[in-house]
């Protein structure tokens, strides 16, 4: 006689085996492998109380769930901790770390409505300023998120075209830092200026050598 151990598991089931014995010359065997359901995680996407329908919901890099009309979702994971991103158009990016699984309750998750800075970067002589990276930072001197790190110690960012225009997307609402770099082989500047999201006027910002902002 032969053994085996088989498993089974499916995206709502957890894994479960079954030790199968296969009689010398036998040429087929049956076996019964139950599965347990997993744990349900249900949450809820809103913006001010109100449903955010579409919104997709992401662990890691992997798409996971999107949100519908009321903006719910449900999620089968193995009892534990896990972390999500969600991402809608028009909403700033949200990450909820330590999401416990199951919950008692149904898990909201706030977006805050996106903000959006454009304008101009010119050298100090006025002339446009091609190729700097713009990236927009919180209080603390970090990335905002859409434009955290993501290799190499380096930043996404917009950079500016060929008549130093950019546009930031996904940012809050309120002041934040701006900080100009270089191009693709510089380091990043340190100094930094603020700007505020509410202001309705472009952006006109002058990177003097060294890419100090004025």
């Amino acid at each position: 006689n032969r053994a085996f151990v088989v498993a089974a598991f499916d995206a709502d089931h957890d894994v479960a085996t079954v030790e199968v014995t296969v009689p010398a010359g036998a040429t087929e065997v049956s076996a019964e492998i139950v599965l347990q359901p997993l744990p349900v995680l249900r949450a809820r996407v809103v913006c001010g109380g109100a449903p955010v329908a579409g919104a997709t919901v992401f662990e890691g890099r992997t798409v996971v769930a999107q949100s519908a009309e009321d903006g719910t979702f449900d999620l089968r994971r193995r009892a534990g901790k896990t972390a999500l991103g969600v991402l809608a158009p028009g909403y700033v990016r949200a990450t909820v770390d330590d999401v416990a699984v199951p919950q008692d309750d149904v898990l909201t998750i706030e977006l805050a409505r996106e903000h959006v800075a454009e304008g101009v970067v010119v050298d100090e002589n006025g002339a446009p300023a091609r190729g700097v990276r713009v990236v927009p930072l919180d209080g603390e001197g970090n990335a905002l998120g859409a434009y955290e790190s993501w290799s190499h110690g380096r930043t996404r960012a917009v950079t500016t075209d060929a008549e130093g225009r950019f546009r930031l997307a996904e940012l809050p609402e309120g002041e934040l830092w701006i900080r100009l770099e270089p191009g693709a082989a510089g380091s990043p500047i340190a100094t930094q200026t603020f700007i505020d999201t509410d202001a309705s006027k472009p952006l006109r910002l002058v990177a003097r050598p060294g890419f100090e902002i004025a």
